[in-house]
């Protein structure tokens, strides 16, 4: 902020307010790193500085700072006082911290454009959303009276259905009454059937009687005759025989006539009962038919009553259940409707919160550009502090005078960052260091380092004792902490990583929070162990001296999870199908190049050269399917 024509910053980080340099300078008990940087921010010469950090008491925090350096513009014997040290300590410190605060910006502000086109996404989704519960309610409101139509119709149709059902029954009764009358007429048929076959028996009976009687008119004009024939032989004793004859004679005649009467009319009524017979039994068989099919009908019937009750019943459900659809409909329209509104509602909030992340962003992205002028302010001073040590203990000259860069990679494979095949280093960081080697113009030699415990030619050894044995810089995965800028100077990040947890997928570990009391495996003096124990207060964290062993003790199942830096994650997940890695990163770190501590500004130069050059490129090469 500006008050007056008096320019005043605050200090990101360090916890003061600087009003100029000369404000600075007047702080009591000011830490020497914090007034380096108020020094740098506010425009201070770099005599002031060089003076600030040649000081007697230079190296002893908390002493009081001068009250005009800005006056010395030359210092002799700069790179022999007793702060010089110090000061290289502090450039390089601060040099990792705007490094680490530039990652943080960039990330935060490509989290915060994310957030933001996810936000806008969700926003445009929420109104597509609210847009469609919209038109669900009204396609909702148009069911609900459709069903509410059909339930009203199904009604109708259930009581003309009764209607039918009252009409079948009472057809079912008349059926079944022909039926009965039917069955009596059948039975009236038969009998009479009977009553005309004894009739046909009497008639044939009467024939019997009248050719008895036939007979015996035929016996009677044969006594006649006879007697007529013994008159005659008799003479006069037989003339009364003529009498007899005559008067026998015409009984005789009259009886036969009678006679074939009778039989004439016997063979009619016979006939006629023939005739008679013949017509009952073709109604006696018509009849039994039509009671067969009256038996049938009737039959049918009872299926149709039997159907139309089913039909009744299923229409009452049916109506009912569409009275229960269009009461949850009514129901489903109102939740709809709430939901609507609902949705709109978060459709504007978010909106609201995309407006702010994108003026977020916007002063997200001024914070970058002012810490790369800071950045800018912090590289010379480094370059001014590392050009007036007289003393390195590693220069360009001497690597070039020897023809050979021995370059210390750590003898553990870690994912596609080395791997050793056959005393043959390959990956990224065998890239990074062959490219090294060309633009120094020596020839590379890459030693296998042991990780070790901070011993003397080890990987911890160089920033825990300062030991370079057998090897002149490592590049191997070395995370960048400050603590470890005591004892080395570190190139520029050649590789933006963070700590991953691993788990085995049949362990069911989907979060952070599902870590509580399970066995972590880290390596022994690691980043990894600090994150874990840092960020996993919760868990059982197991160390092992080496990465493949806390590799082969998750395999196993010693451990449920595993941290280790996310690029080193990704590898491992690829090659064990049975592994799942979890999208939060316990913390955010840079891999760079460790070089010794005294190491000249020309070497450091042309490393940190190198490394901007090519980390993109072996990112591309070495990581196709991941996007920075």
């Amino acid at each position: 902020m500006n008050t007056g024509t008096q320019r005043t910053l605050w200090v990101a980080g360090t916890g003061i307010l600087v009003g100029g340099a000369s404000a600075a300078w007047g702080l009591s008990g000011l830490d020497p790193f914090r007034y380096l940087v108020s020094l740098i921010l506010t425009g201070g010469s770099m005599g002031a500085v060089l003076a600030f950090l040649n000081r007697p008491e230079a190296g002893q925090k908390g002493q009081d700072a001068p009250l005009a350096l800005a006056s010395r513009t030359s210092t002799p014997g700069i790179g022999e006082g007793p702060g010089f040290s110090e000061a290289k300590r502090l450039a390089l410190q601060l040099a990792s911290a705007w490094e680490d605060v530039q990652g943080a910006c960039r990330y935060i502000f490509r989290s915060m454009q994310a957030i933001g086109e996810e936000t806008g996404q969700v926003a445009r989704a929420g109104d597509d959303v609210a847009a469609l519960a919209q038109e669900l309610q009204t396609h909702l409101t148009r069911n609900t009276e459709n069903t509410e139509a059909s339930a009203r119709t199904l009604g109708r149709v259930a009581d003309q259905g009764r209607g039918i059902q009252e009409e079948a029954r009472k057809d079912q009764e008349l059926v079944t009454s022909t039926v009965e009358a039917v069955r009596l007429v059948a039975q009236s048929t038969r009998g009479v059937a009977e009553a005309i076959e004894d009739m046909k028996g009497v008639s044939d009976h009467i024939v019997q009687i009248t050719d008895t009687i036939r007979n015996l008119a035929k016996q009677t004009n044969l006594l006649a005759l006879n007697a007529s024939i013994e008159a005659a032989r008799a003479g006069e004793h037989g003339r009364a025989s003529p009498w007899w004859r005559r008067r026998c004679a015409p009984l005789a005649e009259a009886s036969t006539r009678a006679a074939e009467e009778i039989g004439k009319l016997a063979a009619s009524s016979r006939d006629l009962a023939q005739v008679a017979v013949d017509r009952m039994e073709d109604a006696r068989v018509r009849v039994e038919a039509t009671d067969e099919k009256a038996e049938l009908t009737r039959q049918s019937l009872d299926r149709v009553l039997g159907a139309v009750e089913e039909v009744l019943d299923s229409l009452g459900s049916a109506s009912r259940s569409a009275q229960e659809q269009a009461e949850a409909a009514r129901e489903m329209t109102q939740a709809v409707q709430t939901v609507t509104e609902r949705v709109s509602d978060q459709a504007e909030r978010l909106r609201r919160t995309d407006a702010g992340l994108q003026e977020q962003s916007g002063a997200a992205e001024a914070i970058e550009e002012r810490l790369q002028r800071v950045e800018k302010g912090s590289s010379s001073l480094g370059q001014t502090l590392f050009r007036l040590d007289h003393n390195p203990s590693l220069s360009l000259e001497d690597l070039r005078r020897r023809g050979t860069a021995r370059i210390g990679v750590e003898k553990n494979d870690v994912g596609v960052f080395h791997f050793w095949r056959g005393g043959r280093v390959e990956g990224f960081d065998a890239d990074l260091a062959t490219a090294l080697c060309q633009a120094m113009g020596v020839r590379p030699e890459l030693v296998p380092v042991p990780w070790g415990n901070g011993e003397p030619g080890t990987v911890t050894g160089t920033w825990t004792a300062g030991s370079f044995e057998g090897f002149d810089f490592l590049v191997t995965t070395a995370t960048k902490l400050p603590e470890r800028i005591e004892r080395v100077t570190f190139s520029d990040s050649y590789f933006e990583s963070g700590q991953m947890v691993v788990t085995r997928r049949e362990t069911g570990i989907l979060r952070l929070m599902d870590l509580k009391g399970r066995a972590v495996g880290v390596t022994r003096g690691a980043t990894n162990e600090q994150a874990a124990r840092g960020k996993l207060k919760h868990s059982q964290i197991v160390s092992f001296p080496s990465w493949p062993e806390v590799v082969r003790a998750l395999e196993s199942g010693a451990v449920d999870a595993l941290v280790i830096d996310s690029p080193v994650a990704w590898e491992l997940v690829k090659e064990h199908p049975g592994f799942d890695a979890l999208e939060a990163l316990l913390t955010r770190e840079h891999f760079g190049i460790t070089l010794p501590r005294d190491v000249s500004w020309d070497l450091k130069e042309l490393v940190d050269q190198v490394v901007r050059r090519e980390r993109e490129r072996l990112f591309r090469k070495w990581f196709p399917d991941r996007v920075r």
